[in-house]
């Protein structure tokens, strides 16, 4: 009889059936009929929907019987693309494939159908990063009704040649007669170099944690296979107590072997993390010397393979950090006896004020290794970890671990999750920790409804997601260099950190956000070498040469500057200098943009000019004429260009080359062109006469249409940016969020950042509530967005208005003036829950999920009009 929980925590048990087989095989199925089930504990009504809890079995005869229960399965009814599963198939387990390989992917179907036969066609999209499609394959495979004993599964075989770095998404839609929608398959694959030939040498600074322990013996090898080729030093094994010591004083070790056999094999470090202590461990000090004993059995088992252990809070049992660091010192000089090299590491401690405080005292003459954590945002992470260094009174230095549990990543992933996990691993190099160990490798669980269990680089199918590429970017740009702090002359625009290696001088760079950062940086080299540039892929792009000193384009990404070096260089050879040639990366275009290019020749131009290009098939027509120049050795020139506004819907940054000529030597420069939107003041009609401040239109992506329209107008005051968002919607849905954890209906966003903010703002606006509530989404918390106002005024022809004000803070400002540039972005995501897929309406671009304001638009506060 097979036993069953319900919604409630109720239990109940299906009929009993007698089975009658001997050393074979036997097929057995049983109704859930809630009429015919017993109930076992509870006393309410079965509410669906129910779970599988176990079986009762019972022999009709004495002795020992084993049974063996495979491929459970439950029954019931769906609609008719349901019946259909789908589960991509790799040649290459990890899913990380190197740039230029061919990727080789089988669609595996299944009809779990008992009764219908079905034609199943496929259409599969290799989708970029970007949400481009790279190619679109199709294929098709006849499938028959499923039946006891026998699983009806086919595959479909895919390939493709990929080129490019990247987080690749591949999506196949199954479709069958009377199906009224396709099923949907997805899955993820990384492209990048991978470190598997990089070695670590005695680092650990590049960790992570995993539950190796509890997955079966081909998942810890596969998640190993992933750990290497991504270049991880250090594995954090969780290590329940109760499972290598089931009983006092008797070890059994059969269960975290193969994870450290198979970790030392590829050259990774364990750290052994005590979890989950048993029933019976003692309390006091005795937990403690139990504890100490574990860790010394272990150290005695796998010798050398093994040095460091790490006892969670649960385990030690102590009270507060103040008996903690007595106890950490007790274990490490029970190590110590066993094993001279053995290191014992503190329980993760919270990066908090509190935590530092009540440390403090106990910091300078501990023995052990402290690891602090921190959660979540990594912007705020490295803030909490500044302000505990502040009140602890400390350095950081070797004594120190980071551990960081990342934000939990819900559904697709972008670029901004990538680069978060190199920006904190830059970090922690400057700060000279230990090293960082990121939580998880992979996640916990498949559960949206269980975000904490879904923290992995990786997803429970081994699919890669975006964070992962930014753990390979560092851990193998960085790994073999030792970090000497920023680097010499970087601009006020970017954070920097300068890596030096025997053979190799390394310069990372992170552009700060909301800032229009220089176009070009000119490197400086102390010594000759071959100067390499690579963007956060990891792809190469050249310098601009022609010029004395050489000039390296600058990209809104993190990028990476090396210099080769034919002889070892202890001492820093890289330095950013004065360019002879400053522009900013972005240019504006309208009637109040002005950009200047300065130029200051490092010898006489005689014959100079400058010209903006857009390149082939661009979206954007500039208008920018060609000027001619001569310029004197030394000496500065401003050279103005002014650039025509390009068409309305031509809103969006457009990337073009700036083509400057000083002789016989041509620089073609990369810029982004965007329109610099202006904001006037309010007046007294404002908001009810509004449309002299009409700011722009959402408009969908090209080649989409849209039902609805959205039209954004704007204005200031010295205390408040105002908006007017104007919705015409005839069919207005109020967003609904599915159990998955991705939502349903129309959804109207904004997002807003202040000139040099180091982070945005975005939220939601409730199209259900009344009075319209205002929903934080990033960067805002609920009680600062209790100083900004949402309200609705009367609009025409059934639309809606939404009238949002924004106080000055919010920006960082204390008050608003004429001249301030601000960003801005709008989204609507009109879905009509009809069955048709949603458009998304946006004046700017960045509230997609991507966490970023690298594309709003910039808008400027104008002078009041005379």
């Amino acid at each position: 009889a097979f036993r069953l929980r319900d919604a409630n925590d109720q239990i109940f048990e299906t009929p009993a059936q007698t089975v009658s087989a001997k050393n074979r095989w036997t097929y057995v199925e049983i109704a859930c009929d809630a009429e015919k089930l017993k109930r076992i504990q509870g006393t309410g009504e079965l509410t669906w929907p129910v779970q599988f809890q176990g079986f009762r079995a019972s022999t009709s005869k004495l002795g020992k019987q084993t049974l063996y229960l495979d491929e459970f399965q439950i029954g019931h009814h769906v609609e008719r693309r349901a019946v259909v599963h789908g589960e991509f198939l790799f040649d290459e387990p990890t899913r990380i494939f190197e740039p230029g390989a061919t990727v080789k992917t089988a669609l595996a179907l299944e009809n779990c159908s008992r009764s219908e036969k079905l034609q199943v066609s496929v259409e599969l999209a290799w989708i970029r990063s970007d949400g481009s499609v790279l190619k679109t394959q199709s294929g098709s495979k006849s499938l028959p009704p499923s039946r006891p004993g026998f699983r009806s599964r086919q595959s479909i075989d895919f390939s493709q040649r990929i080129e490019q770095p990247g987080l690749y998404r591949l999506t196949a839609r199954a479709r069958a007669g009377g199906w009224l929608a396709p099923a949907v398959f997805q899955t993820s694959i990384a492209v990048t170099p991978r470190n598997t030939a990089i070695s670590r040498g005695r680092s650990v600074f590049y960790g992570v944690r995993s539950g190796l322990v509890r997955e079966p013996v081909a998942d810890q090898r596969l998640e190993i296979a992933i750990a290497r080729a991504i270049g991880v030093h250090l594995v954090a094994v969780e290590t329940p107590w109760r499972q290598i010591e089931p009983a006092q004083g008797k070890f059994d070790f059969a269960a975290l072997d193969p994870a450290v056999n198979e970790l030392v094999a590829k050259n990774i470090a364990p750290l052994i993390v005590l979890t989950d202590p048993p029933d019976w461990a003692p309390e006091g000090a005795a937990r403690v010397d139990a504890v100490a004993a574990v860790f010394s059995r272990v150290a005695e088992k796998y010798g050398a393979a093994v040095s460091l252990f790490q006892p969670e809070h649960e385990v030690l049992g102590t009270r507060g950090l103040s008996e903690l660091a007595p106890a950490l010192d007790r274990i490490q000089e029970r190590l110590k006896k066993t094993r001279e090299d053995a290191v014992a590491v503190s329980p993760p401690v919270p990066a908090t004020p509190e935590s530092a405080a009540e440390l403090k005292a106990h910091l300078p003459a501990s023995r052990v290794l402290w690891c602090v954590q921190t959660a979540g945002d990594v912007q705020a992470a490295l803030q909490a970890l500044e302000t505990f260094r502040s009140v602890a009174g400390i350095s950081w230095d070797a004594k120190f671990w980071w551990q960081h549990n990342a934000a939990p990543l819900v559904g697709p992933t972008t670029f901004v999750d990538a680069e978060d996990v190199l920006k904190h691993y830059v970090h922690a190099a400057l700060a000279g920790v230990r090293g960082l160990i990121w939580y998880d490798l992979r996640d916990d669980d498949n559960d949206r409804g269980q975000p904490d269990a879904l923290r992995g680089l990786v997803r429970r199918d081994f699919s890669p997601k975006a964070s992962l590429l930014g753990y390979a970017a560092a851990a193998g740009m960085l790994t073999g260099l030792a970090c000497r702090g920023p680097v010499d002359g970087t601009p006020p625009e970017f954070d920097s950190a300068l890596f030096v290696g025997s053979d190799r001088h390394l310069a990372v760079l992170l552009p700060k956000p909301n800032r229009i950062r220089p176009a070009l940086l000119a490197v400086l080299q102390g010594v000759p070498g071959e100067l390499q540039l690579q963007d956060f892929e990891r792809r190469p792009f050249k310098a601009l040469t022609g010029l004395p000193t050489s000039l390296a384009p600058t990209l809104n990404r993190p990028f990476f500057i090396s210099l080769r070096l034919t002889s070892p260089q202890p001492e820093p050879q890289l330095a950013f200098g004065h360019s002879p040639i400053s522009i900013p990366s972005t240019l504006f275009c309208g009637e109040t943009a002005h950009n200047i290019l300065e130029l200051t020749p490092p010898e006489d131009v005689r014959r100079g000019s400058i010209r903006l290009e857009a390149p082939r098939n661009s979206p954007v027509t500039l208008n920018s004429d060609r000027q001619s120049f001569k310029a004197k050795q030394g000496e500065t020139q401003h050279l103005p260009l002014e650039i025509t506004r390009p068409a309305e819907k031509q809103l969006e940054p457009a990337k073009a080359a700036l083509k400057l000529t000083l002789d016989k030597a041509v620089l073609d420069i990369p810029v982004d062109v965007c329109a610099l939107v202006s904001v006037p003041p309010a007046d007294s009609a404002w908001p009810r006469q509004h449309d002299a401040f009409r700011l722009g239109e959402l408009a969908p992506p090209d080649g989409q249409g849209a039902s609805a329209g959205v039209t954004v107008f704007g204005a200031y005051s010295s205390q408040s940016f105002d908006l007017l968002i104007v919705l015409r919607d005839d069919r207005l849905f109020p967003l609904r969020a599915l159990a998955d954890g991705t939502t349903i209906g129309d959804d109207l966003l904004l997002g807003v950042a202040g000139d040099h903010a180091d982070q945005h703002t975005a939220v939601r606006i409730d199209l259900a509530s009344d009075p319209p509530q205002l929903r934080p989404v990033h960067g805002i918390a609920g009680v600062e967005l209790d100083a900004w106002a949402c309200r609705t005024l009367p609009g025409s022809d059934g639309a809606r208005v939404y009238h949002v004000q924004i106080p000055s803070r919010t920006f960082g400002a204390t008050a608003l003036s004429a001249g301030t540039k601000l960003r801005l972005a709008v989204r609507y995501v009109d879905d009509d829950s009809d069955g048709l897929s949603p458009v998304a309406l946006q004046l700017g671009r960045g509230l997609d999920g991507a966490r970023s304001s690298e594309e709003f638009l910039w808008v400027r506060l104008a002078e009041r009009a005379n």
